[in-house]
């Protein structure tokens, strides 16, 4: 059986870590909701940011979903590539904290 899915948009929603003490390294949650014109076609939850352990500490890693759901999320490396992409820009844009205009 076949199905095929036209993605015409991926939307991001981010949760900043809220736990500093918990994980050091984590730095916040993603939420991938896939569309196809206004309607959602499927979501994938449980993405996280961290922090890397290795080199200056400025690297952020994404990495994919761990539980038995999602045990065989496995995607290609240029779809890996553009989903981490997709993630870590939103991931900046929810981090910057709000300026008090004066």
């Amino acid at each position: 059986m076949e199905i095929k899915i036209t993605i015409e948009e991926i939307k991001c929603s981010i949760r900043l870590a809220a736990d500093k003490n918990k994980h050091l390294n984590l730095l916040a949650t993603a939420t991938l909701t896939f569309m196809c014109g206004s309607e959602r076609v499927f979501l994938l939850s449980g993405f996280t940011v961290w922090k890397s352990k290795f080199g200056d500490g400025t690297q952020l890693n994404v990495e994919p979903p761990k539980n038995r759901q999602y045990k065989y999320f496995v995607p290609e490396a240029s779809l890996k590539r553009k989903l981490d992409k997709i993630i870590l820009d939103a991931y900046d844009y929810a981090s910057i904290e709000a300026v008090a205009e004066a």
